[in-house]
């Protein structure tokens, strides 16, 4: 059974709304009443669906014999005040038709989370699986572990088109996270594994840190002293990797689908085992 639900911002709230609870998984056989009664935290006070949205249930359709029960949210209006949509999210789809706040897809355990404006700082903070997809530019520590925590992201994707802030993957050990524009300094701080592509330019420090993983960077960077220079090749995988996020909507220069790469191979504080991609053409 398939179920399409739309929710309709009324107006933006007065202060920040904690928003874990608008996940897919919530909304699965329920009825407009029970959508409405779904809790939400304006402050510290106690609100619920139907005191920012109007909601409406779109389609339901029947997907044959055995097939599992499927939701898929449509949220519109600018819904920057509210933080964590998405969280911990394990199925489903959520579209949302304007700007998300902190912590969009925190925790996320699979599904899919299309935001077609921007979003807020802690995008896919701690991400096990799934997929994000923003269509504007996000804030800073993207795929990020919390403070204090020592590991971010451990899976699924996170695709941005246009700019990032900083500290982009701090500590991620898994999954991918491309960008299609900017990036800002401490691109994979820390990183432990797992991948990071920046298209556009990459701010001072990338790596900074890191112990494994990779970073492909398409512009050209300066690196710390601590990345030592140990070949220039063409990745076999990087036109699988071109060919996907050219499909995905990235911005990224057709000279750049057969160029060679200059690795580096840092942080040598940190073992050495992490490398660093530069597009030759850059």
């Amino acid at each position: 059974m398939k179920t399409e639900v739309v929710l309709n911002l009324k107006e933006e709230p007065s202060l920040p709304v904690e928003a874990e609870n608008i996940v897919p998984e919530n909304f699965k056989g329920k009825s407009i009443e029970e959508i409405y009664s779904i809790p939400l935290l304006l402050g510290n006070r106690e609100m619920k669906i139907k005191d920012f949205f109007k909601a409406a249930i779109t389609s339901t359709a029947n997907e044959g014999a055995g097939a599992a029960s499927f939701v898929k949210l449509h949220l519109k209006g600018d819904l920057s005040r509210f933080k964590n949509l998405g969280h911990g999210m394990a199925e489903g789809e959520m579209e949302i038709a304007g700007s998300v706040g902190f912590h969009a897809g925190s925790i996320m355990r699979g599904g899919t989370l299309m935001v077609e404006g921007d979003a807020g700082d802690w995008l896919g903070a701690h991400m096990i699986g799934g997929r994000i997809s923003v269509s504007g530019s996000a804030g800073s520590y993207i795929g990020s572990g919390y403070l204090g925590e020592k590991e971010g992201m451990t899976g699924g994707t996170i695709l941005i088109k246009g700019n990032a802030g900083r500290a982009v993957g701090a500590r991620m050990k898994g999954g991918l996270i491309a960008v299609g524009g900017d990036c800002e300094e401490l691109l994979g701080y820390g990183m432990l594994n797992g991948t990071i592509i920046a298209a556009g330019k990459a701010g001072i420090r990338a790596g900074a840190n890191m112990k494994k993983g990779t970073i492909i960077l398409l512009e050209a960077a300066e690196l710390s002293p601590l990345f030592y220079y140990n070949c220039t090749y063409e990745p076999t995988f990087w036109r699988l990797f071109y060919k996907d996020l050219k499909s995905r909507g990235l911005s990224i220069p057709k000279y750049c689908e057969s160029a060679a790469f200059k690795r580096y191979r840092g942080d040598a504080n940190e073992g050495g085992d992490g490398e660093v991609l530069v597009c030759q053409t850059a």
